[in-house]
């Protein structure tokens, strides 16, 4: 038998985890893979700074709100995660306006630590 390492790595590149593949080859030795590392698993994380306006903030309920994202998050997967809580959150829509950092953005804009992400509720008047 014979045993292969095997790594599954995530959309980004990181190393999710390892496991030893084994077939059989015929020979008798099979390496040993020592195992995964019994560090503890760290999850980078980054927290952005969720801000509501008018018919956002009175659906939410908040003015401002704190998140926390995985490192190289978008504003979608901002946006997924709030409405991934639940009411109230369910009733933002799946692509609202969004500014970050007081300049309009698009749902593909990758976030970074401390951003401000405003929600911008669709206005009407004349």
């Amino acid at each position: 038998m014979q045993a292969d390492i095997v790594e599954a790595l995530s959309t980004n590149g990181r190393v999710l985890g390892r496991w030893a593949v084994s077939f059989y080859t015929g020979s008798s030795r099979v390496p040993r893979y020592p195992g995964p590392s019994r560090a503890p698993a760290r999850l980078v994380t980054l927290s952005v700074h969720a801000l509501f306006f008018a018919a956002y903030r009175d659906l939410v309920g908040e003015s401002s709100l704190r998140v926390e994202l995985a490192e190289g998050a978008t504003v979608a997967d901002l946006v997924q995660e709030l409405r991934g809580r639940g009411s109230p959150f369910d009733g933002l829509p799946s692509e609202p306006a969004v500014a970050v950092n007081q300049t309009y953005a698009f749902l593909d804009e990758p976030l970074t630590a401390d951003d401000e992400v405003a929600f911008i509720p669709p206005v009407a008047g004349g």
